[in-house]
C-alpha cells in the first residue's frame, strides 16, 4: 500500500495524493501491478534493491503505453526488519518512442539502400564509412566490413579526388 507519494508521481499518474495513500498498486495502477508486484515481493523477501524497466499505463492516460526506469529498495525499521519499500521512478517514454522511431527509420533506409540500383555510401563528418550498400561491395569488390571505417576518398579514382574533396569540404562546412 502507498504510505507516501511525491507530487511528481501524482502528476504522472494523474491522481491526487489521497487517491494513492492506503491503496495497493493494483488498485491505483492495475496494468502496472502485473510487473511491479513481483518486484516488491522480491525486495521484501530478499531484502535487496531491484532495478527494472516497467511498462504500463496511468489513469491519466489509459490505454497509452508508458515506460519507466525504476529502482525499488528496502526501507528498514529500528532493527533489520523491512517495513516498507521505497521507489525511484524515472519516466523514459519519450526516449523509448524516439528509439523506436529511429529503429523504424533505419529499417526503411536499409530497405531502400539495399534495393536501389545505385551506390550508397554513408560517412561520418571525418569521412569514414558508416554504411555501404551492397552495390558498393559489388562495385569495389570489397565486402561491407572492408568498406566500413575506411576513408571514402580511398575509393575515388585518383583523377577525381581533388574535386570530390572540395565538394566534401563544402558539404561539411555547410552542414
Amino acid at each position: 500500500r502507498y504510505i507516501q507519494i511525491n507530487a511528481e508521481l501524482c502528476r504522472i499518474n494523474g491522481l491526487p495524493e489521497e487517491a494513492h495513500l492506503g491503496r495497493r498498486i493494483v488498485d491505483v495502477l492495475p496494468v502496472n501491478a502485473v510487473s511491479v508486484d513481483p518486484i516488491l515481493e522480491q525486495v521484501f523477501t530478499r531484502g535487496v534493491a531491484v532495478e527494472a524497466e516497467v511498462v504500463g499505463e496511468t489513469p491519466k492516460e489509459p490505454g497509452v503505453s508508458r515506460h519507466w526506469l525504476t529502482a525499488f529498495y528496502p526501507v528498514k525499521g529500528d532493527g533489520e526488519e523491512i517495513h516498507s519499500v521505497g521507489a525511484v521512478v524515472l519516466e523514459i517514454t519519450d526516449r523509448k518512442r524516439a528509439e523506436q522511431a529511429l529503429r523504424e527509420s533505419e529499417e526503411r533506409f536499409r530497405a531502400v539502400a539495399e534495393t536501389v540500383p545505385a551506390l550508397l555510401y554513408v560517412m561520418d563528418a571525418s569521412g569514414l564509412a558508416t554504411y555501404a550498400s551492397p552495390r558498393c561491395a559489388d562495385f569495389t569488390g570489397l565486402s561491407e566490413e572492408q568498406l566500413l571505417g575506411e576513408p571514402w576518398l580511398s575509393f575515388v579514382h585518383p583523377d577525381d579526388v581533388a574535386s570530390y574533396r572540395q565538394s566534401w569540404e563544402r558539404a561539411v562546412v555547410s552542414g
